[in-house]
This record gives C-alpha cells, sequence and structure tokens, in this order.
C-alpha cells in the first residue's frame, strides 16, 4: 500500500515543481512609471494608450457576474499532431470532468452553449481548464497551512483565482504537458485548504 501512495506523491510533487516554475515565471514584475516623452514644442505628451494590449482573460466567476457569452477556445482547428494530441488529453478531461455543474455556477445555459457550432471544441477546452485549476489548487493547500480565522471560502476563491491565472497563461506545449501529467494521476477529493490540527 505504500508503494502507490510514494509514486502518487512523487508524481504530484514533480507536477507541482513544474507548475510553481510556471507560475512564478510569469509573476508580473513592479516597475516604476517612465515619464512622458516630451513633443518638439516641449509640452509632456500623453502615454500610448494600451488599449491595444490583449485583455487578461476573465475567470469563469467574471465572466457569470459580467453576463458575457462563454469566449471560443485560443485555439485553431486541429491541423497538426500536437492540436490532436491536445484534443486527446483535453477529451480525456472531459469525461473526467463534470462539466454541466461549471456551466451552472458560471451562469452559462448549456442548452445555448450546445446551439454554437465550436460547442465540443469549448466544452473540452473547459474540462481542461478545470482539471489543471484544481491541480494547482492543491499544489497551493499542500504547500500553505491557513490561520484558523481565515475563512474556508475566502482561501477557495484566492487559490482558484491564483490558478486560474496560471492555466490561463500556458502555452500549448505546456498545457498539453501538464494536462498529460494530471490525468495520470487519480482524481481525489476536490481542493481544500489546510487548517492546524485542532485539540
Amino acid at each position: 500500500m505504500r508503494g502507490p501512495r510514494i509514486a502518487f506523491a512523487a508524481g504530484a510533487l514533480v507536477i507541482a515543481g513544474a507548475l510553481a516554475a510556471a507560475w512564478i515565471a510569469r509573476a508580473p514584475v513592479d516597475r516604476a512609471p517612465r515619464p512622458a516623452p516630451a513633443s518638439p514644442n516641449g509640452v509632456a505628451r500623453e502615454p500610448a494608450s494600451e488599449a491595444g494590449a490583449p485583455a487578461p482573460i476573465p475567470s469563469a466567476r467574471e465572466s457569470a457576474a459580467a453576463q458575457r457569452p462563454l469566449p471560443a477556445p485560443r485555439r485553431g482547428a486541429a491541423d497538426s499532431r500536437a492540436d490532436a494530441e491536445l484534443i486527446a488529453l483535453e477529451d480525456k478531461a472531459l469525461r473526467r470532468i463534470d462539466v454541466v455543474a461549471l456551466l451552472d455556477a458560471a451562469g452559462i445555459d448549456p442548452r445555448e452553449l450546445q446551439r454554437r457550432p465550436d460547442a465540443d471544441d469549448v466544452l473540452r477546452h473547459l474540462a481542461g481548464d478545470e482539471l489543471l485549476v484544481r491541480l494547482y489548487m492543491r499544489l497551493q493547500f499542500g504547500l500553505r497551512v491557513y490561520p484558523p480565522d481565515q475563512p474556508r471560502e475566502a482561501a477557495l476563491r484566492d487559490a482558484r483565482a491564483k490558478a486560474e491565472d496560471v492555466v490561463a497563461g500556458l502555452g500549448a506545449a505546456e498545457r498539453a504537458r501538464y494536462l498529460a501529467d494530471a490525468l495520470a494521476l487519480p482524481e481525489g477529493p476536490p481542493p481544500e485548504p489546510v487548517y492546524p490540527a485542532t485539540h
């Protein structure tokens, strides 16, 4: 019995380290604001607008709050081996994750989604996202013991937001690698924050 537990723990640590590295690499760097460049007449110009920068992908809860439609998958048609591999992994995630519950939690009507021509792609992508989010939440909860006065719901909300940020920043190759690792592990109970033991 100890053998499978040790193998499971070793696999979880490998995945945790890789995801932590990905998260740290994407951490924002504090930068001091640069002064606005001066125009030829000596008057300071307004800094260029950042409207052209891509907007961050909203979490499912933010999408529900804003009543926005479900976004389309971030990749195009599967015309390469890498795309086909990623689709196969997301298909496996779809068989493991209850996406109907996710849609309900996000305020999305499954019947409306089914009318979209890319509904299957969206569901696969949603399942892959959720599997990776849960994996990263378990990593966070495994590295921290929460104070007794920290509400459980707040801890879950904070961990999910951080995990969603990391997953949204994964490239296709990273996503495929982490999905393969996550699918190789048995699905455990939902991630839960850890509190000090009370006597």
